[in-house]
């Protein structure tokens, strides 16, 4: 009866199906279930849970099973026989899945937006799918066609995942950025490489281009360890400088248009200066002096100021301005200093860390002889050898004969401090080349600048002139003793090098020499009224015939350099051509005679170096542009013209003559003065047409104008008859500057 009053129960209660099954068979009096089978464990052990009814799964039976315990959700038993229908979530699974699709589909029509667009391929609007009914189904086959054998050729040439330049981010940056500052210009991985092939062949364009007047790779062990694949990793900053200088010169379409290649120099450029503050290298310094170098040239001097102040202080840190043999022991010193380079491992090496130092040293100048500014690399800091002859360097055989010191400048600035000494004739000529004896022409040079022309002297006071006089005859006896002291094949410009053409920086060395006498004598030959009445007879006329014939000869070189040349040229050759024309027009208003045909030559010669610094279609300014420009503007307007007030890296102008009448014999600023609204990239060169030291008396704002003719006073006459013998030419200006021979002219 028991069994009765189960089956036969309350109607409303739940009914267990399992149970119902597992009674009705024992009241059918046997194991068999309704279906005449022996009974199972699933129908003994009662129903699966809902978790795994709901996945199908196998189910242990246990209060929690094994399958609810290994996902970690709610085991919950429920005998109730399960409604007909859709299961519970597979609605939801159904939304995630076409979910899915869309955005799949979503993600698709970008992409094929991009490829359209790359392809040229007009993109339909408004209702696509319906013009297809309108008869445009023939040009969508023949666009599917064009599209099918576009995508063949990209595959073809190149594989997927390789394309480069990444594009540009076209996130949009707030507009308020005093609250928020624009982000990096590049990811936070660090700015990618092109690939391989690209880098080799940008590699070559620099070894042709800029490698002659930045001697400091070594080509075969570069190429060497580009070839490694353990060591083309730590050329990493070299090749972010390699594309920053270079990529305007390739016409590899990977590298874009014009607008493409300017933006990636920036951003490569830009990963050089943050490793290079990161890390203390070898290949950092290298190439920063790349960057800088390219900087410069390109009219953005005070961009690359900064540069190259860190790149001095990073060569004394390095150790790499005093030679090894001269580095102090660490057993007599009581600090020991830090060491960031490990030792040399051959002769090569050692030679290009000198190399390295002396390209560091030659920039250092430059911004010195350029901006006024004081030089930073002074004999307190270095001690280093001359480099020695490039072939010598590539064949890699140790010297027998180690090249000689080269004696740099004390402090600037100081008027009572030494001139170095020159390098003694004949010492270790034999394995010098073209590199040293720029170096040495460049520190004369900047001697000039720095303790000639950057000295005020007060011409009433004897004393005073008779100092700076002698001054004077130091460094034009310097400078003739440079000449005289030159290996005999190398004293006219026009000697070819081993390959049978100019030599760079032997050409470089020639106009930066006739430069720095120009420089030195214009003061005396084109004097202010105030020093002729002060009494003392200058020789007026044998320095002005010096400065015309240096910076004709100038003209010269630079137009027979440029004609067996077809690469570009350094910053410092188109300074040199720009100071020997601004000469020749003070020349000319001096005299009131026309204007010599060498200034046509160095204009031509500098219209044609920024070209080649450009390369192919690009017309925008640069060095050598906004030189010739000058000079250009100051040819039509005459007087005015040569106020040099306007900054030589600044695209600004200048203010009309009109507005400003100024002589050419007027100081348009002192050396450390600047307009107060120059912007940070608005740096003139640090002399005038004359030199400052003439212009003590005069009033020293930037529109002065020079101070009256003194009156003759005769009681100074016997004083400054007596300064005269200082002044006593004894050399012709042939001696003095350096020519090109007529001997190799065709």
């Amino acid at each position: 009866m028991e069994d009765d009053d189960i089956i036969s129960g309350d109607e409303d209660a739940p009914r267990p199906h399992k149970k119902a099954r597992y009674d009705n068979a024992k009241a059918n009096g046997n194991g068999n279930n309704i279906n005449g089978n022996a009974p199972t464990d699933a129908d003994t052990e009662g129903p699966a849970c809902q978790s795994c009814r709901r996945k199908k799964a196998k189910c242990s039976r246990k209060q929690p099973c094994s399958a609810c315990v290994r996902y970690s959700v709610d085991c919950v038993y429920d005998d109730r026989r399960t409604k007909p229908g859709l299961r519970t979530g597979a609605v939801e699974n159904l939304s995630q899945r076409v979910a899915a699709l869309e955005h799949m589909f979503l993600g698709q029509g970008v992409l094929w937006q991009q490829v359209f667009s790359q392809l040229n391929i007009p993109v339909p609007s408004g209702a696509g799918i319906s013009g297809a009914s309108d008869g445009s189904s023939p040009s969508l086959q023949h666009a599917a066609s064009n599209l099918k054998l576009a995508l063949a050729d990209l595959a073809d040439a190149q594989p997927v995942g390789s394309q480069w330049p990444p594009p540009p981010s076209h996130q949009q940056q707030p507009q308020d950025t005093r609250h928020h500052p624009p982000t990096s210009a590049f990811p936070e991985d660090g700015t990618p490489l092109p690939p391989d092939d690209l880098i080799d062949a940008l590699v070559d364009t620099y070894f042709f281009h800029m490698h002659i007047w930045i001697p400091m790779l070594h080509v075969h062990d570069f190429r060497a360890r580009m070839s490694n694949p353990t060591e083309r990793p730590r050329l990493r900053t070299i090749f972010h400088a390699v594309v920053s200088s270079c990529a305007r010169f390739s016409d590899d379409p990977r590298l874009g248009d014009r607008e493409t290649k300017a933006r990636l120099a920036r951003q490569h450029r830009q990963a050089v200066i943050l490793e290079s503050m990161e890390t203390f290298s070898v290949e950092n310094l290298q190439a920063l002096i790349i960057c800088a170098f390219d900087t410069i040239g390109s009219g953005r001097g005070p961009s690359s100021w900064s540069i190259v102040g860190s790149m001095t202080r990073t060569v004394e840190q390095l150790q790499l301005s005093v030679e090894d043999e001269d580095q102090p022991p660490t057993s007599k010193v009581l600090i020991k200093r830090m060491h960031f380079l490990p030792p040399c491992r051959n002769w090569g090496e050692h030679e290009e860390r000198r190399r390295v130092f002396w390209n560091t040293f030659l920039l250092d100048r430059f911004c010195s002889i350029a901006t006024g500014w004081n030089f930073s690399l002074t004999s307190a800091d270095v001690r280093r050898r001359l480099p020695c002859e490039g072939a010598l360097w590539e064949a890699g055989e140790p010297l027998q004969t180690p090249t000689p010191y080269f004696g740099v400048a004390d402090q600037s600035g100081t008027s009572t401090a030494s001139l170095p000494a020159a390098r003694p004739e004949g010492e270790a000529q034999d394995s010098l080349g073209g590199f040293a004896y720029c170096i040495e022409a460049t520190e004369s040079l900047s001697l000039v600048t720095t303790f000639f022309l950057q000295q005020s002297v007060d011409v009433t006071r004897p004393q005073e002139v008779q100092l700076w006089l002698l001054k004077f005859k130091q460094l034009d006896l310097r400078m003739v003793q440079w000449k005289l002291f030159l290996p005999e094949q190398w004293r006219e410009a026009c000697a070819l090098n081993r390959d049978g053409v100019l030599d760079p920086n032997l050409t470089l060395a020639h106009i930066s020499h006739n430069t720095a006498v120009v420089l030195l004598h214009q003061g005396i030959a084109y004097p202010l009224p105030e020093w002729q009445a002060a009494g003392l007879r200058l020789p007026s006329g044998s320095s002005s015939e010096t400065c015309l014939a240096a910076a004709t000869e100038t003209a010269i070189i630079a137009q027979k350099f440029l004609q067996g040349s077809t690469y570009l040229i350094a910053p410092q050759f188109t300074f040199c051509l720009f100071i020997c024309g601004r000469m020749l027009l003070a020349h000319a208003i001096y005299h009131s005679i026309p204007l010599a045909p060498a200034f046509d030559s160095l204009l031509h010669s500098l219209v044609e170096m920024s070209r080649r610094w450009n390369g192919p279609d690009d017309a925008s300014d640069n060095l050598a542009s906004k030189f010739a420009r000058r000079l250009v503007r100051a040819r039509e307007q005459g007087h005015g013209a040569l106020d040099l007030r306007q900054a030589v890296y600044s695209d600004d102008p200048g203010v009309p003559a009109e507005t400003q009448p100024v002589t050419m014999y007027a100081p348009k600023y002192a050396a450390a003065e600047l307009d107060q609204d120059t912007s940070p990239d608005s740096m003139s060169l640090a002399f005038p047409p004359l030199p400052v030291s003439f212009y003590h008396q005069s009033s020293r704002g930037p529109t002065a104008a020079p101070s009256p003719g003194m009156p003759f006073d005769p009681a100074h006459t016997n004083d400054f008859e007596d300064l005269s013998a200082f002044l006593d030419f004894s050399f012709l200006p042939n001696q003095r500057i350096s020519m090109f021979s007529g001997q190799t002219e065709k």
